[in-house]
């Protein structure tokens, strides 16, 4: 991880880069148990803070949006990894992920889950400023896939071929819209 030091402006690729190390596919690394190689994952926030989206705060809801489109983005990459032996090695993946035309049509997911996780990381910022924000990266997941706004046609494409070949997008499609309904809700409430 030292070596992104220095390297984390918005956007950019290397930031797009650490997104994918810590979040985006569950990561090798040394145990403490004498070099033992072990398997690490964990659990959203939104699991861990439940499903009712009315009574919890823009930072919550904001979390609950980023795991949501975290589950998306693992299982795209997966469906479009598919059983391709090139890419069974965790390393090659992570530089495919960087540099490979194959990925580069979820550039607009990885970006919105940057600027949420970054935009979360930024204890200063008020909640009618995270209010707001919402309201952009809730239009932004919902057109992605396919629900009002303008999507990208690519993105569109491959992600309805990624929801045939891979059961997983399609769980985690279903994921996603669940939480973007809750959002809405909460948007209609705010707004009586």
């Amino acid at each position: 991880m030292a070596i992104f030091v220095g390297f984390n402006a918005p956007g950019s690729r290397l930031a797009i880069l650490k997104y994918a190390i810590d979040k985006a596919f569950p990561l090798w690394s040394m145990g403490a148990e004498g070099g033992m190689i072990k398997l690490q994952t964990g659990k959203g926030v939104a699991e861990a803070a439940g499903n009712d989206m009315t009574e919890q705060n823009p930072r919550t809801q904001a979390a609950a949006l980023s795991s949501a489109l975290q589950e998306l983005h693992r299982a795209l990459i997966r469906a479009e990894i598919g059983d391709d032996p090139s890419l069974e090695n965790p390393y090659t993946m992570l530089f495919a992920l960087i540099g490979d035309p194959r990925f580069a049509w979820m550039g607009n997911l990885s970006q919105l889950v940057v600027r949420i996780d970054e935009t979360l990381a930024d204890r200063d910022l008020p909640e009618d400023g995270l209010t707001t924000e919402m309201t952009v990266w809730r239009d932004e997941a919902a057109a992605l896939i396919g629900e009002g706004g303008e999507a990208n046609a690519q993105f569109r494409l491959k992600h309805l071929t990624a929801l045939q070949k891979e059961p997983a997008v399609g769980l985690a499609t279903g994921r996603l819209r669940k939480t973007l309904a809750g959002l809405a809700g909460q948007r209609g409430e705010q707004s009586r």
